[in-house]
């Protein structure tokens, strides 16, 4: 049998560059439209190799492909795939550290903007009635603080973009080196600082167990009340029932703890 890649959830249907990738070697591609790890276990059980777009790679489904060499996430974040169970079982696993990086970094200042100058409330007004009457207040960006919670690839593409606005700088991430910080004249602070300081929040922060819900209702706490956060990283950076709490409060100047009925039907609301 010859060593068989599997893409298991495509989001194209032109596979003529893996095809010409894989051309010299004694190598069968196969893409499937298989997502949830049930469907993975039961269609991959052949694999050598998989290419993950959004599938869910656990311990049971790395249990049933024993030919299972490695595992590739074609992006950046790799929280669909147990780790720790590839690696008892020696597969490796990879990612695609630099996908996408001035596209992610370009939406985030694209939804930034748009949210601190206004412009969808603005758009749907003059839709609706034409030219005339002003919305207030809009806010000058120049000047306000940016909090960037993770200073990777991502999270320095938009810390380069951000100066070019007059924004002063914060980040927080453990992992990345000061003189990185010090070169995109960023302050380098703990998470506590930056959401104590920041006037706009972005979330770069790959998921795992250190950063999921780092927005929490303790952290919410620290933010200014006209703070803005732009999460353009994993939805599990954020706990979403603590972000709808946070928000009612604050629109309705209450302390009321929302039942779990009506948290979800905001979330259901912000959703669709």
């Amino acid at each position: 049998m010859s060593f068989l890649v599997i893409h298991t959830d495509p989001l194209h249907a032109d596979f003529s560059h893996e095809l010409a990738e894989l051309a010299a070697l004694d190598v069968e591609f196969r893409p499937l439209q298989v997502r949830t790890e049930e469907e993975v276990t039961a269609a991959c059980a052949d694999a050598h190799a998989l290419l993950v777009t959004y599938a869910t790679v656990g311990r049971r489904a790395l249990a049933a492909m024993p030919r299972l060499k490695i595992v590739v996430r074609t992006g950046v974040g790799y929280d669909s795939l147990d780790v720790q169970a590839a690696t008892e079982r020696k597969v490796m696993v990879a990612n695609v550290p630099d996908y996408c990086v001035s596209d992610l970094a370009e939406h985030t200042m694209a939804l930034l903007l748009a949210w601190w100058r206004r412009i969808v409330e603005l758009d749907r007004q003059v839709r609706a009635e034409g030219w005339g009457r002003p919305i207030k207040p809009v806010y000058r960006l120049e000047g306000k603080t940016l909090g960037i919670l993770g200073m990777g690839r991502m999270g320095q593409a938009v810390a380069a973009r951000a100066r070019g606005f007059g924004l002063k700088l914060l980040g927080c991430d453990p992992h990345i080196p000061r003189h990185v910080f010090d070169a995109l004249g960023v302050a380098s602070v703990e998470l506590e600082v930056l959401l104590r300081a920041s006037d706009i929040v972005t979330v770069h922060a790959l998921l795992n167990a250190e950063t999921r819900w780092s927005i929490c209702e303790r952290t919410l706490r620290l933010m200014k009340p006209t703070a803005v956060i732009v999460n353009t990283a994993r939805g599990g950076a954020i706990k979403t029932e603590d972000l709808v709490q946070a928000i009612f409060a604050r629109a309705k100047g209450s302390n009321r703890t929302l039942r779990d009925d009506e948290i979800w039907d905001l979330v259901k609301r912000a959703d669709a």
